[in-house]
């Protein structure tokens, strides 16, 4: 009986050893590998990335071969073309704040670009040389000048168009003969 222990001992030390070389022969290198569609994807990312960062100016880049493992080609349907944007409250509100946030930012930015050019401008000084609007020294007096150029540039168009209406008819050749209406019609 004490025989046959050992030898069963044995042969199970045999069996682990056997099974743990077979498991280190077979086990991962610990370095990542990749599948043959990964390493395509990677390399057609490496090269649509690099022809973004320099792109050639003589040909155009011809589209990247499809890969026959990604089958799926997501279309717009006219249903889906004609359908109005969701708004972002329909979105969610999140999405809502988000964009508020984005809008309110944007128009402080564009303000703070407007006060920045609007500075007081750089007026050199004239000696004895004044405005020919006098802004400063005729107040009253600016809005009865711009009307009055108003009303001489309405006047300068409508007699334009007389003299326009009088040399055309001018050129009119017909002269109807006009007689007056007969006693019982008026």
């Amino acid at each position: 009986l004490g025989d046959d222990w050992r030898w069963r001992c044995r042969c199970e030390e045999a069996r682990l050893r056997r099974l743990s070389d077979l498991q280190a022969a077979t086990a991962p290198p610990h370095r990542p590998a990749l599948s043959e569609a990964s390493a395509r994807l990677a390399e057609r990312h490496a090269a649509a990335s690099s022809a973004r960062a320099a792109p050639a100016r003589s040909a155009p880049a011809e589209p990247a071969p499809l890969d026959p493992e990604c089958t799926f080609r997501p279309k717009i349907t006219r249903a889906g073309r004609e359908r109005q944007a969701k708004t972002p409250e329909q979105l969610g509100p999140r999405d809502a704040q988000r964009r508020s946030s984005r809008r309110d930012k944007a128009l402080e930015e564009r303000t703070r670009r407007e006060m920045a050019e609007l500075k007081a401008p750089k007026v050199k000084r004239y000696n004895g040389i004044g405005s020919r609007l006098r802004l400063t020294t005729d107040v009253e007096g600016v809005l009865d000048r711009i009307e009055r150029s108003r009303q001489a540039k309405l006047k300068a168009a409508e007699k334009d168009l007389r003299e326009r209406q009088k040399r055309e008819d001018a050129e009119c050749s017909f002269q109807p003969e006009t007689k007056p209406a007969p006693a019982f019609v008026r």
